[in-house]
This record gives structure tokens, C-alpha cells and sequence, in this order.
């Protein structure tokens, strides 16, 4: 059984009964009043002084009746513009948060960006963000090759995990990816209780890509439409920042890169250990630097030309690159020489690192057009202790280990100590 509320029966009521109900007792009192006194009666003058209070009694009650009426329908009004504007503000509050969640979500991505140049990371975090943002069911995004121009899928999130590699080819092959890439504009499609939302990723006005969403679409035909345009908000604002992402490791690469051995240059090592000195510091953690020498390299150029000689380096940078950990990073400090940064490392640890790196270098033949070219490296190992002031300290411990390196004969490893660098002696 239904239940209705009292004052809404009032509210409601009261103005009909004010309409029909006083007036129509009003007029049968009269005529209770005039049967009630007779025919005779009724010339009478109070018969008549009754009759017509009662009229201006009846008069009035109309009058009263339609005044509060018009007052209902005045109080209807303000209340229904009311409940249109506490609406209104309400969805306003709603697209306030959005914008706000997503200007936060923006500046989470715009963090990760300049925090981080490896695209896979950035595009691995970007994507969490947009999982809590607009929990789709997938997000994919496909690059433009620089070698063949083709579009290949470089990334795809499902089921809570980012994919980078092993991604079939034909997830690329989608027509909202074409239609993106070619008008250079938002596509969407809505049907099936999905929608499938792709945007260009467009960088120097050129399309370097496209970013793909398909969002679980299974509510009510209004809440689609208020995702739809939501999700779309989104994307548009994500799209330039991926875009941006695509081109930053670019950027970067030219600034931290060497050309030749695509090892980080000189500049970013300093950078680099200054950052790991001030950690290790900080936190009390071990910290190890290796610096190499090829051994007698001049005499490389000098007998099988300089285009032999960047074989060589190119060679043994891509070898020392390889023979260190993931957590290690290598650097060409300057000419022929390297340097390895190794975080918690000590210097027992990072000197049969380096040993590892010069019985590897010292068993490699390099090829270099007709050429059979073997070289040797000399290695000094030091570590950041509690008597280093700076990054310049742990570089001038090992500058010191490899001279002594060299001035033992070459084709060895020393480690700097407090009482000098000391010789590791060839195994």
C-alpha cells in the first residue's frame, strides 16, 4: 500500500477546497438559512441583512480562494525554478569535479613525463592513471615507424597489465585508427554497449600516432551520453600529452646521447652521479664507480684509420653495455674512455665487475672491414664513502685507480684505497 505524506495533501488540497469547497458551504447555509425562516421571513429585514452577508460572505471566500490559488501556483513556480536550479547546480558540481579530477590526473602525467624518459615507463604509468580515471576496458596506442612510416601497435593495456612486446600487428588494424589518422581528429563509436574512442597523437603537426579506449558502456542511455562526452575531455587533454612523450625521449637522446656509441654522454654522467652521490649520502648507501681506458687505442687509428677506430669503440661500448647489470648504467666519459655507475655496489662487488668486463674485451676479436682487431682495457674501480665530500671525490679516486692500472702495465684492474689504489692482480 502506498503511504502518502500529510503535508503533501495539504499542499495540494487546500487549494480546491478553497475554490469549491468554502463558497459551496457558504451557499448552502443561505439556503438553510432562508428555508429555515420561511417564505414571510424572508422579506423580513433581517432575513434580508442575513442574505446578504451570507453573499458577501460567499463573495469574499471566492475572492480569498483565488487569491490563495494564485499564491500556490506563484509558490509552485519559484518551487519547480528551485528544484531546476539546485539540478542544475548539481550537475555543475558534477562537471566541476571532472574537470578537476581531470586537471589532477593532467598533472600526474605531466610528473611522469618530465620525471621519466623511457616511453615504455611513461606509457605504463599514463595508463594507470587513465585505468582509475575512466576504468575502460582496454587502451592501446600504436607509433609511427621511422623506418617503414607504417602505424604498429607499441602498447596495450588489458585485464590490469601493460604489453610491449609480442602485440599482433592487426591491433593496429582498426577503422577508427584510420579515420583518426587520416582527418586528424577524435573518432568515436557507440554501439553493442561499448564505446570505442581513438585520438591522433600528433607532434610538430605531424600524426606520430593514435591512442585507442573502449569503455563498458552497459548504464543507462543518459549516464552513456555524460561518459562519453566525459571520456572525450579526457582523451583530447592525454592525447597531447602522449604526444609529447613520443617526442621528449627524442629531445633528450640528442642532448644526452654520443652519436657514435650511443652510450650517455659526459654531460649526463656528471649529472647522474651527482644524483647518486647525493642519495647515497643521504641514505647511507653504497655507491661504486668504474672508469675504463682502451689500451693503446691511438695506435688502433694510427694503423687501421679512424673509421676502424670507431668500429672499435662503437664495439666495445655496445660490450661493455652488455657484460654490466640492469641497475648499472655506462657512460663514454670522453675519447676512448667509459665509466660505470654502480648503485649499491661496493667495491669488492664492482671490482669483479670490472674484471669481468676486461677478460671479456681482452677475449674479443673486433672486426673492422678486413681488419682483426683486438684491444685490451685498463680499469679503476673506487667507491663513495663516508670520507667523499662530492661527486668530483669518487671520480678522482678512480681517474687515480686507472692511472695506476696503466702505469702497471696496462690490461688490469686497481681499486682505490685509502693508502692508495691497489693492482687485482690478473686471473
Amino acid at each position: 500500500m502506498k503511504l502518502v505524506r500529510v503535508e503533501e495533501v495539504l499542499v495540494k488540497g487546500l487549494p480546491w477546497f478553497a475554490v469549491v469547497g468554502v463558497p459551496l458551504v457558504a451557499a448552502v447555509a443561505a439556503v438553510l438559512l432562508i428555508a429555515g425562516l420561511g417564505v414571510d421571513a424572508a422579506s423580513t429585514v433581517y432575513s434580508r441583512a442575513a442574505i446578504a452577508a451570507l453573499f458577501i460572505l460567499f463573495t469574499l471566500a471566492t475572492l480569498a480562494a483565488m487569491t490563495l490559488h494564485g499564491r500556490y501556483l506563484d509558490a509552485a513556480a519559484e518551487r519547480h525554478t528551485l528544484g531546476e536550479q539546485v539540478r542544475m547546480t548539481q550537475e555543475h558540481n558534477t562537471d566541476l569535479r571532472g574537470q578537476v579530477e581531470v586537471l589532477a590526473a593532467m598533472r600526474e602525467v605531466g610528473r611522469v613525463i618530465s620525471d621519466d624518459v623511457d616511453f615504455c615507463k611513461i606509457l605504463d604509468q599514463v595508463f594507470q592513471i587513465l585505468e582509475r580515471l575512466l576504468m575502460p576496458e582496454e587502451i592501446s596506442v600504436i607509433v609511427k615507424e621511422e623506418t617503414t612510416g607504417q602505424f604498429v601497435p607499441r602498447a596495450i593495456r588489458r585485464d590490469g597489465q601493460t604489453l610491449f612486446n609480442n602485440i599482433d600487428r592487426s591491433e593496429a588494424a582498426h577503422a577508427l585508427f584510420d579515420r583518426a589518422i587520416a582527418m586528424r581528429e577524435m573518432q568515436k563509436s557507440v554501439g553493442g554497449g561499448r564505446a570505442t574512442l581513438v585520438s591522433p597523437l600528433i607532434v610538430d603537426r605531424e600524426v606520430a600516432g593514435a591512442i585507442k579506449f573502449v569503455l563498458k558502456m552497459d548504464i543507462a542511455p543518459e549516464d552513456a551520453q555524460k561518459k562519453v562526452a566525459y571520456a572525450e575531455l579526457v582523451i583530447h587533454d592525454i592525447a597531447r600529452h602522449i604526444a609529447i612523450a613520443i617526442k621528449t625521449p627524442s629531445l633528450h637522446d640528442r642532448a644526452t646521447i654520443d652519436g657514435l656509441t650511443g652510450l650517455y654522454s659526459r654531460r649526463h654522467f656528471e649529472n647522474q652521479l651527482r644524483a647518486h652521490t647525493n642519495l647515497a649520502r643521504r641514505y647511507g648507501k653504497m655507491l661504486s664507480l668504474i672508469m675504463i681506458d682502451i689500451d693503446h687505442f691511438k695506435e688502433v687509428n694510427d694503423q687501421h684509420g679512424h673509421l676502424a677506430g670507431d668500429v672499435v669503440l662503437n664495439a666495445v661500448a655496445t660490450a661493455v653495455k652488455a657484460n654490466v647489470r640492469d641497475c648499472d648504467s655506462v657512460y663514454r666519459y670522453g675519447g676512448e674512455e667509459f665509466t660505470v655507475i654502480l648503485p649499491e655496489t661496493s667495491a669488492v662487488q664492482s671490482q669483479a665487475i670490472a674484471e669481468r668486463l676486461r677478460r671479456t674485451i681482452s677475449d674479443t676479436v673486433f672486426t673492422a672491414g678486413t681488419n682483426q682487431i683486438r684491444v685490451t682495457l685498463s680499469l679503476g674501480v673506487a667507491e663513495f664513502d663516508s670520507t667523499s665530500r662530492s661527486h668530483e671525490d669518487i671520480v678522482a679516486r678512480a681517474d687515480q685507480a686507472l692511472y695506476a692500472s696503466k702505469k702497471e702495465g696496462r690490461n688490469r684492474t686497481c681499486v682505490w684505497m685509502p693508502g692508495g689504489p691497489q693492482l687485482i692482480a690478473r686471473r
